[in-house]
């Protein structure tokens, strides 16, 4: 009953011009926008286990420069602060953000929505999961997504599987934001962590260079090329720092923009393209600073 309430009042919304009706072009940009923008903020949630194994590479290197020994193929991993209980929760939390955005894209491409009813399901589940491992209070977060039989009403104009994925997405909105404010508020933990791990990092990136310039052979020429190359890798990891901070505000932007897709705010197309430069923005910088050092 509260259902079709809800549903009548969001019609009567629309019809009088208070409400943006999303088409399933904005359904799937959102969708696919916020799938790639989850697997980024995925990559940024694992920068502090980069920047530790970097560490780990760093003082095996220094034990080759002093006497000759190398680990390269036996480098022990740095453990990070966070514990991998905590850790796992939130990757899956984020696999399962992105796996449900992209049903989304799916569901408004291929006009069908039982993948998207999956997904909305292991969603509950996630958050759910996220919420124990975090020590948030235990209570339910969202009922679940009514199924295709369900849907009586939706909005006037809108075609039947548009219907439905605004049903859906409705429905699972809370669990959206629920999902969100666990995760950023798991970010604070990481950037705590990273800034610890760059911190340690930095120190022994300029200790190996100091251990080269004690080598009389080594010309000025080769210094500035050492001192250079250590500058590059010490504000690549720093440029993480700034990479995590975004993935945060990157965050909060899937989850205003699902919920105007939910609600019909009359903005709900600028917010989508605005979402899809931010996402794309993210990934851009995810990608320089892990797959190679700054130049």
């Amino acid at each position: 009953m509260l259902h079709m309430i809800r549903w009548q009042v969001l019609l009567l919304a629309v019809i009088s011009g208070c409400a943006k009706l999303p088409t399933s072009d904005d359904l799937q940009a959102f969708g696919d926008a916020a799938s790639s923008g989850s697997s980024v903020v995925k990559s940024a949630m694992t920068s502090a286990e980069l920047v530790a194994a970097r560490y780990d590479q760093e003082k095996a290197a220094q034990s080759y420069l002093v006497n000759g020994k190398t680990a390269a193929f036996a480098i022990p991993k740095r453990q990070t602060t966070i514990p991998r209980e905590s850790m796992s929760a939130m990757i899956g939390a984020l696999e399962n953000l992105s796996l449900y955005t992209k049903a989304i894209a799916n569901a408004a491409d291929q006009k069908n929505v039982e993948e998207l009813e999956a997904a909305a399901a292991n969603l509950g589940k996630s958050a759910a999961t996220l919420a124990e491992a975090s020590g948030a209070p235990a209570a339910p977060i969202v009922a679940p997504a009514l199924t295709a039989s369900g849907r009586l009403l939706g909005y006037a104009l809108a075609d039947q599987y548009t219907r439905e994925i605004l049903t859906i997405i409705q429905e699972n909105d809370p669990t959206v934001a629920k999902l969100v404010d666990l995760l950023k508020d798991d970010f604070e933990l990481i950037a705590g962590d990273l800034e610890f791990q760059v911190g340690d990092y930095s120190a022994e990136r300029e200790n190996t260079i100091r251990l080269i310039r004690r080598d009389p052979r080594v010309t000025r020429a080769a210094l500035y090329d050492h001192y250079m190359a250590a500058r590059a890798d010490i504000v690549a990891n720093e440029a993480l720092q700034d990479a995590v901070a975004n993935g945060q505000v990157l965050l909060e932007k899937i989850k205003t923009t699902h919920h105007k897709l939910a609600t019909g705010d009359r903005d709900v197309q600028t917010a989508v393209t605005r979402f899809e430069k931010s996402a794309s923005d993210l990934a851009a910088l995810i990608t320089a600073v892990r797959e190679g050092r700054a130049k």
